[in-house]
């Protein structure tokens, strides 16, 4: 790693830049003023307001369902910020595998612990960040700032099953009866693994921990830079006028993670799920005289791009597995469906496992054409 951190016997002397092969990042009060992507030559931040990962809170009037034509909005009272303060940065940790920066700060209401992960060998930036001792304040806001270096943004963001790009798959007009705002217009909204977005020179994806994001700044004088901001907590009160309070009080953690690639939200969307679904590991120190299976093992796969394996399970009337596989980007495939072992008899069938036709199958695993947009159930009877 081509760092620019200095490490002596004694301590490790923090220099409010870091350097990899992917990214150059800067340290400011609150998070990072620059990360530049060297692969791309393109500055992804636009700090002018916020920095990168800065945490802040509003003032957020509002109750826990729907009873309402908009989604209220936060607004300026008790405003704070981790970038209003000195940040103190230190070095925690000097690995094989990342490098960790943590820094510590009290604002309002809460006192925010970030660490912030520079991975050496994979595009990817992590923002671990906590708030602890929250306050219980009723009716306010906690989110975190992504501020990019865009004004032209394309945002996309994952639902279930595929993606929304904001103002183009929304359903035209609005939802009637008391909803009256047109959909496309909404924000906040509800995602599932990750929100990100594209202009014509680069994309940036953050994968969430969190289920609900927005990409517009909500402060008075608004930036016209797309934001991405997870939020992260907002404490309510029941819409039931006797009901009672949401407050959440107490310590909450939450985990983002960044990259940057080309345009399009398609090169983004494998990144946003893999960060926010990690892997395992579990160490065996013996094996068992039983055991038939070889310690490295893919149990299913499929040979195409943009093509979710997402449920597989025991089918409901038989001892058969069932696996449900969705297309992301809308193209018309063919996909062969690989496992571990031979498939014996394959059947497509519908969501509750009717069989409508027989799948051909070789050695290879399983054929089947997936339609654009299609969610497929595929019932296999193993050998």
């Amino acid at each position: 790693m081509n760092s620019t951190e200095q490490i002596n016997q004694s301590h490790i002397e923090f220099i409010n830049e870091a350097e990899n092969q992917f990214y150059k990042i800067k340290f400011a009060n609150g998070g990072l003023s620059s990360i530049f992507d060297k692969e791309l030559q393109k500055e992804l931040i636009n700090s002018e307001k916020f920095v990168a990962g800065e945490v802040f809170t509003m003032r957020s009037v509002g109750n826990g369902a729907g009873e309402f034509a908009d989604i209220q909005k936060p607004d300026m009272e008790g405003y704070d910020k981790t970038g209003n303060y000195k940040t103190v940065w230190e070095v925690e940790e000097i690995g094989p595998v990342f490098t960790t920066y943590k820094y510590r700060q009290k604002i309002k209401y809460a006192v925010v612990e970030q660490r912030i992960k520079l991975y050496h060998n994979k595009k990817q930036i992590d923002f671990e960040t906590a708030l602890l001792n929250w306050e219980g304040v009723l009716y306010r806001e906690f989110r975190m700032a992504l501020p990019l270096n865009m004004t032209d943004g394309q945002v996309a963001y994952e639902v279930p099953f595929g993606k929304v790009e904001v103002g183009k798959d929304e359903m035209e007009g609005a939802a009637g009866e008391r909803y009256t705002k047109p959909c496309k217009d909404f924000h906040p909204r509800g995602i599932e693994n990750w929100i990100g977005a594209s202009n014509a020179d680069f994309g940036v994806t953050m994968s969430s921990s969190v289920a609900v994001a927005d990409w517009i700044d909500p402060t008075d004088n608004p930036a016209k830079n797309q934001i991405l901001q997870p939020i992260l907590l907002a404490s309510r009160h029941s819409c039931h006028w006797e009901g009672n309070e949401y407050l959440q009080t107490g310590n909450h953690w939450f985990k983002f993670s960044v990259t940057s690639h080309k345009p399009g939200w398609i090169n983004g969307a494998a990144f946003g799920r893999q960060a926010n679904e990690e892997l395992k590991a579990v160490w065996a120190d013996r094996q068992f005289t039983t055991a038939s299976l070889p310690e490295t093992l893919s149990f299913f796969g499929v040979d195409q791009e943009n093509v979710l394996v997402s449920t597989v399970k025991k089918a409901e009337d038989s001892d058969d597995v069932v696996l449900r596989i969705t297309d992301l980007e809308g193209k018309d495939k063919t996909v062969t469906l690989e496992s571990y072992k031979k498939a014996g008899e394959a059947k497509l069938t519908n969501l509750i496992e009717e069989e409508k036709e027989t799948l051909k199958s070789d050695n290879k695993g399983v054929k089947l054409n997936l339609g654009h947009h299609a969610i497929e159930t595929v019932k296999i009877k193993f050998q």
